[in-house]
Formats: C-alpha cells, sequence, structure tokens
C-alpha cells in the first residue's frame, strides 16, 4: 500500500511553569547578626556611616549591648562586625592616615599603612 504524503505531526512537550525552588531557611546567627547591626545603627553615627572603627571596636560593641540588657553570642557579634568591616563603603574609608572612631563618635587613632594592606588582603575576591 501507499502512503500518502501527509506528514506526521510534532510532538510538543508540555509546558509546565518552573517550579519554585523551596526556601532555605535562614540560619539563627545571620537574623542575629542583622538585627544586631540595626541596634547599632540605631545607636551610633560611625556605624551608619561605615567610617573606620578604632581598634578594639568589639568591646565597646559588648559594653553597649550590656547596657542594653541584650544578649547576643560571640559568633552573632563577630559575623556582624565581619560584614560591617567587609563592606564596600567601610573598606574605601579605610585610607592610610584617616581617623579611627570610637562608636560614640570620638576620634581614637589612625589607620596604619599595615592595616590598609592586611584589609585589602582579606577582602580581596579570590
Amino acid at each position: 500500500m501507499k502512503r500518502g504524503n501527509k506528514q506526521r505531526p510534532i510532538l510538543r512537550l508540555k509546558k509546565q511553569k518552573p517550579m519554585p525552588l523551596p526556601a532555605t531557611p535562614v540560619p539563627p546567627s545571620v537574623a542575629n547578626a542583622k538585627a544586631l547591626s540595626a541596634i547599632l545603627a540605631a545607636h551610633s553615627e560611625v556605624w551608619r556611616t561605615y567610617l573606620p572603627l578604632r581598634v578594639g571596636a568589639i568591646e565597646e560593641v559588648y559594653t553597649l549591648l550590656r547596657n542594653e540588657g541584650v544578649i547576643y553570642s560571640k559568633r552573632v557579634v563577630h559575623k556582624c562586625l565581619q560584614w560591617h568591616c567587609r563592606n564596600p563603603r567601610y573598606v574605601a574609608g579605610l585610607v592610610v592616615g584617616a581617623s579611627r572612631y570610637a562608636l560614640d563618635g570620638g576620634i581614637n587613632g589612625e589607620v596604619l599603612p599595615i592595616e590598609v594592606s592586611e584589609n585589602n588582603r582579606l577582602t580581596k575576591p579570590e
């Protein structure tokens, strides 16, 4: 038998809507670090404007938290400071001879060349 010249239909796949990715839970340390950053921003103009912090500013953070009656773990405090100090606005302010500030706004030293080179090494993308 002879077949006709009728073309076979092209198979089409059903278009499915893309499945949304499951929401990944935010670790508590991340959520708490964001909350801590908000607390520090509310209390310190230096924190809000990303001015270079004095060496040992972590003690000031712990003192502020103690005075406020707020408790955060060491991990949260360090994560918050790490985010803050690696922010591009903060890094841009770290130039040799720039003033370092306490959280209350007082000048407390200046940025040294070794600190700038160390910060550049730590914030350098790999």
